[in-house]
């Protein structure tokens, strides 16, 4: 397996540090995550690594 991102060190930040990223395509508003939530508890949720090529 190639990585094309392979970083020659890990740090460890506090969670405050952490900031969303504000260009984020995937965001949902309140309202929309009980339903999504739900989707996955009855029909689970996908993974890329999990699918088969």
């Amino acid at each position: 397996m190639d990585l094309t991102f392979a970083p020659r060190q890990i740090e460890f930040w506090p969670i405050e540090r952490l900031r969303p990223y504000a260009r984020n395509a995937k965001m949902h508003g309140p309202d929309q995550v009980p339903r999504i939530a739900a989707s996955m508890a009855r029909f689970g949720a996908a993974s890329p690594k999990s699918q088969k090529d």
